[in-house]
């Protein structure tokens, strides 16, 4: 404490016989200090009432400027803010250079959060004593605290320069680097003060968010290690560890962190957190649960709920995202992916008009987005209205150069719109793209597999039936391509034995997948097994109650059968679904 060095004076012996009053201002001068003394032997004892008294005397007796920083620094120790500066204010007016005085004012400025002030004091107490490395700590405090990072690290410099080994410069000026993110000085401060003091617990925890934050993630888990060894229940160390074991890879040490700090402290940032790192795992029900909790906690985290939408579309659970999304979308309006994304969702629920009008939102925002050109056509397409369709798909296709996806699409809007020549360049533009990337890729399944959808989708079914086999041939290993010869095969009402087998292989494969099921029902109906076939389109409607293609061929096999109500009810309820589905299948003589 700087107080008891220069004050001492006042408490020696007098070199001179004093007079009386000098005797009583000598006496209360002693009381004071030796008061302030034993203060600093036990600071946490607040001094007694008599304190300010005597040092009260001082000042009256003569104790002048000293006596008033006496008195300031007792009314500090007794939390008399105000009065401890007017006494120090006070003071350097009789003696403006005292830097006892400008330094305890500005360590109250300090305390009080006055950081302008408190930088003001020191910077006069540096002006006195350059080297005072007390007053450039303190300066540097103060120049950290409020976000001054740069000069806080010269003065910290300037302290280490004369003390080295010194702690707290070395802490402090460690987070004023790692604010810069200079991590890596960081590291090498925290790293000097733990081999000066291994137990600092901080210093482990703030060296591994330095360490976290160049990559270097296993040394980052080592020092949240050691800290949370020692201090288990630190919500804010494990919600770090878990961060840094999820960039280690170790999703379930993660997750586990996380539920550690959940049954701490419940917050629904941390739930949100858990919820994305389910997500990893594909754990879509636990991943869902933990946004139901985030948004119970606080239903305007906007961030779990726009994950919970993006979970709910996931697991096609269209009604309730559209939900989040409604509220996502009332809070900012101006969002445009969240716009196709309801978008989306509604065209999944067949809801066109609401679809159209989301596209067309989002498109206003961000006008040169191919997927909404895209998708908002597809919608068009779906209500016959064709030519809007034709409009979209030629947009999204000169967004994107060779734009299979658009092309494809208008092609079937002009053939479903009788224009077959604009429908016949589409194809060929598609099929020159595909068997261009085929030549650049000759052993791609894939790309046979994608000509064979275009060549079908055209109608070239004997060229897409040789382009699925080649698929087969290159170990196309999910059953798309046995898919699409059996069902190429199906619409073209030929070798049906050998388009029952490929569906029946197709189904081995992947036997939940009701579009197979879908295809091998078509196949039965021309093959004229129409009892197979009506269990076949039952079992793929209960797969997926959506599929309106599945929908709308059972009520034409329960035509078949005489079942007119029930066929006609079916036939009725794809129409609704969708009216362009009359058109593809009428292409191939397909109709009630």
């Amino acid at each position: 404490m700087k107080h008891l060095l220069l004050l001492a004076a006042l408490a020696a012996p007098s070199p001179s016989i004093p007079t009386p009053d000098e005797v009583l201002a000598i006496a209360s001068c002693r009381d004071a200090i030796e008061i302030l003394r034993q203060l600093e032997s036990a600071p946490n004892s607040p001094p007694p009432a008599s304190a300010v008294e005597s040092a009260s005397r001082c000042i009256e007796q003569g104790g002048g400027a000293d006596g008033l920083i006496i008195r300031a620094q007792l009314e500090n120790a007794l939390k008399k803010q105000d009065a401890a500066i007017s006494d120090l204010s006070d003071a350097l007016k009789r003696k403006p250079f005292s830097d006892i005085a400008l330094f305890d004012r500005g360590l109250i400025w300090l305390d009080r959060n006055n950081y302008d002030a408190a930088i003001s004091d020191f910077t006069s107490v540096i002006e006195i004593d350059g080297k005072d490395a007390d007053a450039l700590y303190e300066r540097a405090t103060a120049y950290a605290y409020s976000g001054k990072f740069q000069p806080a690290i010269g003065d910290l410099t300037e302290v280490l320069a004369q003390y080295p080994d010194y702690k707290p410069a070395l802490v402090l000026r460690a987070w004023s680097n790692a604010k810069l993110d200079n991590h890596d000085a960081a590291i090498a401060d925290y790293s000097s003060a733990l081999a000066i003091a291994p137990d600092d617990d901080v210093a482990y925890f703030n060296r591994g968010l330095s360490r976290e934050n160049r990559g270097q993630t296993r040394d980052a888990i080592a020092d949240y290690d050691v800290y949370l060894s020692r201090n288990p229940q630190d919500v804010d160390a494990l919600v770090a560890r878990s961060r840094a074991r999820q960039t280690a890879g170790d999703i379930d040490g993660a997750i586990d962190d996380l539920s550690k700090a959940l049954q701490l402290k419940p917050q629904a940032s941390n739930y949100n957190n858990r919820g994305l790192l389910f997500g990893l795992k594909h754990d879509l029900a636990s991943e869902l649960a933990d946004y139901d909790r985030a948004l119970e906690l606080n239903p305007q985290d906007w961030t779990a709920r726009r994950n919970r939408a993006r979970v709910y579309v996931e697991s096609k659970s269209y009604a309730s995202a559209i939900a989040d999304l409604d509220l996502i979308l009332d809070h900012d309006p101006k969002q445009p992916h969240y716009l196709r994304t309801r978008a989306y969702a509604h065209l999944k629920l067949r809801h066109w008009d609401a679809a159209i009008a989301d596209f067309s939102a989002s498109l206003l925002i961000e006008p040169d987005s191919e997927l909404a050109y895209l998708d908002r056509g597809l919608s068009y397409a779906k209500i016959r209205k064709f030519d809007e369709a034709i409009l979209d798909f030629t947009k999204a296709a000169a967004l994107k150069p060779d734009n299979v996806k658009a092309l494809l699409a208008r092609a079937r809007a002009r053939k479903s719109a009788g224009d077959k020549a604009g429908a016949l360049r589409d194809y060929g533009d598609v099929i020159a793209i595909l068997s261009r990337n085929i030549a650049a890729n000759p052993n791609d399944a894939s790309g046979y597999l994608a000509r064979s959808e275009a060549l079908l989708d055209k109608g070239d079914f004997d060229a897409a039936i040789v382009d699925a086999g080649r698929a087969i041939q290159l170990g196309e290993k999910t059953g798309t391509a046995l898919n699409d010869r059996c069902w190429s095969r199906g619409l073209a009402d030929t070798e049906l034995d050998a388009a029952a087998a490929d569906c029946r292989g197709a189904i081995e494969r992947a036997p939940k997948n009701a579009s197979y099921v879908d295809s091998l029902a078509l196949v039965l109906f021309r093959m004229g097994d129409l009892a197979d076939s009506l269990a076949s389109y039952d079992s793929a409607l209960a797969m997926s109650p959506d599929q309106v293609s599945s929908l709308y061929m059972r009520g034409i096999v329960k035509l078949r059968l005489g079942r007119t109500e029930e066929g006609r009810a079916d036939v009725a309820a794809a129409l609704a679904a969708e009216p362009d589905i009359a058109d593809f299948y009428g292409a191939f003589g397909l109709s009630p």
